[in-house]
């Protein structure tokens, strides 16, 4: 992608794949659909026909002709020679997903991202961790991400989360073999742990509906395990981090009261978006910040709770000099 200028990244990208007169397919939720629109215009400009389309339709407006894949629009066919495919996959029959893996695996067209959601698990942010792997991993890279523990239905080991608590935290931690185990752990150890769904797909791998504290009364820890380890007895692959309990002073403007600033004490998650320039060094385009008065950052729209508070939380765009 050529640095800082996303929209000349994608025409690129699509040019490597396409014809003269290449067609970009982008499925989106209906919401998104207007704003689409300026991507679509600057693509145009490029020579770049570019479709997009509520995603919940991909199973009427994608079909195959002999080694093509087409989308119908505008009342017509056109081959598709790049296509968005994360959120349209949930939609496609399997019979088709495979047959849109062969066509790529043949260069016939090319889908963003990965057709088989590797990229968006977080199952594989504990291999760092583990001793089979972490040899393979730059030892910053364990710094950056925390400890992650993966939780499976065999063996587990909880060592890597006992650095930097109390030892007698620490000895609960090293003792644990099992999922099972976790239920003995005393209460302040559990309230100390985070799950996490670390699938691609399905129900709790998005929007924080798989991301699980331990919190609460005995009773509905027990609530929660007995969850995770339904979902593990599944194949459902979960990891568990360290809960961090920081927040940040945020001063913010609700859509509701758009010219009067609020103060929050804000938890926070950051997304940066990066590339390389020429040269071949790493440089930020932008990014985004995630925040909530709620300990589950999860992009949910905010609003005003009974209490007069401002819950949920928001996105905000993130600016870097």
């Amino acid at each position: 992608m050529r640095s800082g200028n996303p929209v000349q990244g994608l025409y690129g990208l699509i040019r490597q794949w396409g014809n003269d007169e290449p067609v970009a397919v982008n499925p989106v939720r209906s919401v998104w659909l207007r704003s689409e629109r300026y991507l679509r215009h600057a693509l145009e400009q490029q020579g770049i026909h570019y479709i997009v389309f509520d995603r919940r339709d991909g199973m009427q407006r994608i079909v195959e002709r002999g080694d093509s894949v087409l989308l119908t629009d505008g009342g017509k066919l056109w081959q598709i020679d790049f296509l968005y495919g994360q959120t349209l996959l949930p939609t496609l029959p399997p019979s088709m997903i495979v047959r849109l893996a062969r066509a790529v695996a043949d260069g016939r067209f090319w889908i963003e991202t990965p057709i088989n959601y590797v990229y968006r698990q977080k199952w594989g942010m504990a291999l760092p961790f583990l001793p089979a792997y972490a040899n393979l991993f730059d030892a910053r890279l364990r710094a950056l991400l925390g400890s992650v523990v993966l939780l499976h239905t065999g063996t587990i080991d909880l060592t890597p989360l006992a650095d930097g608590v109390s030892e007698m935290i620490a000895r609960q931690f090293r003792s644990i073999r099992t999922p099972d185990d976790l239920a003995h752990l005393s209460t302040a150890a559990q309230r100390m742990l985070v799950f996490k769904c670390g699938t691609g797909s399905e129900a709790y791998h998005s929007q924080g509906r798989g991301v699980l504290r331990l919190n609460g009364s005995h009773s509905v820890a027990q609530k929660t395990l007995t969850f995770v380890r339904s979902r593990l007895m599944q194949g459902e692959p979960w990891i568990i981090q360290r809960y961090v309990d920081a927040t940040y002073p945020v001063d913010v403007s609700p859509p509701w009261a758009s010219r009067a600033l609020q103060h929050i004490d804000a938890h926070a998650r950051f997304m940066v978006y990066a590339t390389f320039d020429p040269t071949g060094s790493p440089k930020i385009i932008g990014g985004l910040g995630n925040f909530s008065r709620d300990w589950k950052v999860s992009g949910k729209s905010s609003y005003i709770d009974e209490y007069g508070r401002i819950g949920k939380s928001a996105f905000i765009d993130i600016r870097f000099s």
